[in-house]
């Protein structure tokens, strides 16, 4: 007699799971691609690591335990700036999770003012360009100040005054 037995693992729960990881645009809502994100354990090691598409990022087997989900960079050169944290958990009660990071995008809000009134100027061509002269923004002031939005994150930007109303004078550039 012959006997063959073959054995099967135990099915376990927590490999069985599928956890689905989303970034997105917090103002449109929009699928976000280019982050580098992370799963970390809670203390801090990683446990995968990999670059936003316009799929969602699907880890399959997470154990029990509570995790962190980390944006290691944002995609800067869009105009993102990095989102915090999120802490999540997996256990036999939520097996799986779904979490979604939204990122915000640079925003910054830029005035032309009488240095003696600090009234807000009218008639100021202003311009904000990189450290190789591209101009990502120009405009003329219209007595309220100017927000320039999706401008490079972690980059040295320079505002410059083009043009401005009889009587004024050139300020200096400013770098931020």
């Amino acid at each position: 007699v012959q006997m063959t037995v073959y054995d099967q693992p135990e099915k376990d729960s927590a490999n069985d799971t599928e956890s689905c990881f989303l970034k997105t645009d917090a103002v449109t809502g929009e699928t976000l691609e280019g982050a580098v994100l992370q799963i970390l354990d809670q203390e801090g090691k990683l446990v995968e690591e990999w670059t936003s598409e316009k799929e969602p990022h699907v880890i399959s087997g997470l154990p029990e335990g509570e995790y962190i989900f980390h944006e290691k960079q944002a995609p800067y050169e869009k105009g993102y700036v990095s989102a915090s944290d999120i802490d999540f958990k997996i256990s036999e009660e939520e097996p799986a999770a779904e979490v979604e990071m939204k990122d915000e995008y640079s925003k910054i809000d830029i005035s032309a003012k009488d240095q003696s009134t600090g009234k807000e100027l009218s008639g100021v061509t202003l311009q904000i360009t990189r450290k190789d002269g591209n101009v990502l923004h120009e405009w003329v002031t219209d007595g309220k100040p100017y927000r320039a939005e999706r401008l490079p994150v972690n980059e040295e930007l320079t505002i410059r005054e083009m043009a401005v109303p009889n009587g004024y004078t050139l300020a200096k550039e400013m770098k931020f």
